[in-house]
């Protein structure tokens, strides 16, 4: 987005991957308003960046829904533009220049996208065991067996995004990164194990486990994305 001095000012840019764009009545809007650093301290961008809160009706903000995704197709994800777009000092969120220490505090809270993929986990187990239960098929040892190793993981996945939410750790901002790494991991693997169980049913754009499978992928590419999860958890052992 365009520099923002303190002044009400009109801006212009863009930013794609809007979730619920053209439903929200106020959007959250990144803007640099300071000189640009690299570096702001936090791991999350770089420094001289302030949110805004921008209303929804607006008549500089445009809303855009023909972002087509493979998955999370509810979330109503697409773009918004500002053309010529009135901002005021008002409407600013928290200090000016200091968005990124209000995204690091956020990660503080315990708050994880890793609630998100363990309940996609827990859907595509649930499907996996009913079309079980109608062929016939959970008596089999060797079905209950790979049912059960699935379950397990999933609910080793619930206790680290429960202990992220708690903030029990010594470190909750470090276990809310292990929570989401370890909870979207876990839930494209039983995805991708209960597509294999499934079979040829599995392999249709009508199963439902394709959808599940499409959602969880999502969690990973999510703010602040796996990769970048891994260089934070990383940096707390650099010297």
């Amino acid at each position: 987005m365009a520099r923002t001095p303190a002044r009400p000012v009109r801006s212009n840019g863009s930013k794609s991957f809007t979730t619920t764009a053209s439903v929200a009545g106020l959007y959250l809007v990144l803007m640099r308003t300071g000189e640009r650093s690299e570096h702001s301290g936090t791991g999350y961008g770089a420094a001289g960046q302030t949110f805004f809160l921008v209303d929804a009706d607006n008549p500089g903000l445009v809303p855009d829904l023909s972002l087509d995704l493979v998955g999370r197709r509810g979330s109503a994800t697409g773009f918004v533009s500002m053309h010529e777009c009135v901002v005021a000092e008002t409407d600013r969120l928290g200090p000016e220049s200091r968005a990124a220490q209000i995204i690091a505090g956020v990660r503080e809270s315990g708050a994880s996208l890793g609630s998100v993929a363990v309940g996609t986990a827990l859907a595509a187990l649930d499907l996996l065991v009913e079309n079980l239960r109608l062929r016939g098929q959970l008596a089999h040892p060797v079905v209950r067996d790979r049912l059960v190793s699935m379950a397990t993981r999933i609910e080793s996945a619930r206790a680290v995004v429960e202990r992220a939410g708690a903030r029990s750790s010594a470190d909750p901002g470090t276990t809310t990164l292990h929570s989401k790494l370890q909870a979207s991991e876990v839930a494209e693997a039983v995805c991708l194990e209960a597509a294999g169980m499934l079979g040829s049913a599995g392999y249709t754009t009508a199963s439902g486990i394709n959808r599940l499978l499409a959602d969880t992928r999502a969690v990973a590419l999510m703010g602040p994305t796996n990769a970048l999860c891994r260089e934070l958890v990383a940096s707390t052992w650099s010297d």
